[in-house]
């Protein structure tokens, strides 16, 4: 159980600390190879800046929202006694959609403030 509860964590507080690191690390340049590298963020300078501005707070929200998602999953299987392979499934399963979700987040966000 503590192994499944540690496997399904793993995602979502990557998300976090990878947002919090983005935060504290502004970066300007585009070509440098680091920072939020969305399609819509490599657009331009202004998409760039936009970009590196609002997913440090989407990575770690969407991250503590799959945290919870994820732990509650975890919970309910420990409770109802479902099989712990069960559990690490639903918890990629979780953990790909939340990253994707928090992806196309970030892009629409760019969109609506930048344009194309």
């Amino acid at each position: 159980m503590k192994i499944m509860i540690f496997f399904n964590l793993t995602s979502p507080l990557l998300m976090m600390w990878i947002g919090s690191i983005l935060a504290r690390v502004q970066i300007s340049d585009m070509n440098c190879g680091q920072g939020y590298r969305g399609p819509m963020a490599m657009r331009s300078q202004e998409h760039w800046d936009y970009g590196q501005k609002i997913a440090p707070e989407v990575y770690k929200g969407y991250g503590l929202t799959g945290a919870l998602i994820v732990f509650l999953w975890d919970i309910s299987v420990l409770v109802a006694g479902l099989d712990e392979m069960m559990g690490m499934l639903a918890g990629i399963v979780v953990a790909a959609i939340i990253m994707a979700a928090a992806g196309i987040k970030i892009e629409k966000l760019i969109y609506e403030e930048c344009g194309e």
